[in-house]
């Protein structure tokens, strides 16, 4: 258990907007102990987390309320704009999700392709065979992946003249 000073410094938030998002009813105490002091525990960790990832997608906190405290009606079926929040944060949050999957796909090509080809430049930063790009072309020494950006850059830049 956590007091309200302790969550809000886990959550980097402060103890203040803990008691805003009370009011709110976003976030609610395990319990209160005889000196008055508010108890959290990891849910509620996990609860602030949520609401400032909803937040950074530009979700206002009477939406981020709806969707995670959808109104209950009289019969006892969430309201239709608890429903309609839910859904849309659901599906912002999906895109996100799907958004960094592609990004870490292209990230990890990239730093795929750098661990490759930095043991095969090291080969050519002490070169003293070749002082231009054209030069590497013939090199025997260097590594094919070298030669063969050199060719291409080559024939590319001969190509625009």
């Amino acid at each position: 258990m956590w007091t309200i000073g302790k969550l809000a410094k886990k959550a980097s938030v402060t103890p203040r907007t803990i008691r805003y998002y009370e009011e709110l009813a976003l976030i609610q105490p395990k319990l209160r102990g005889d000196n008055r002091f508010r108890y959290y525990d990891e849910s509620h960790f996990l609860r602030l987390n949520t609401i400032k990832l909803l937040q950074s997608l530009g979700y206002g906190l009477k939406d981020i309320s709806a969707a995670l405290a959808p109104f209950v009606d009289s019969d006892g079926r969430c309201s239709p704009t608890g429903q309609e929040m839910s859904q849309k944060i659901s599906l912002s949050l999906l895109n996100v999700r799907n958004d960094l999957l592609s990004k870490k796909t292209e990230i990890d090509t990239a730093l795929k392709g750098i661990d490759e080809m930095s043991p095969q430049l090291k080969v050519c930063l002490g070169c003293t065979d070749s002082q231009t790009l054209s030069e590497c072309i013939g090199c025997t020494k260097g590594p094919e992946a070298v030669i063969q950006m050199a060719r291409e850059l080559t024939s590319a830049q001969t190509n625009t003249h």
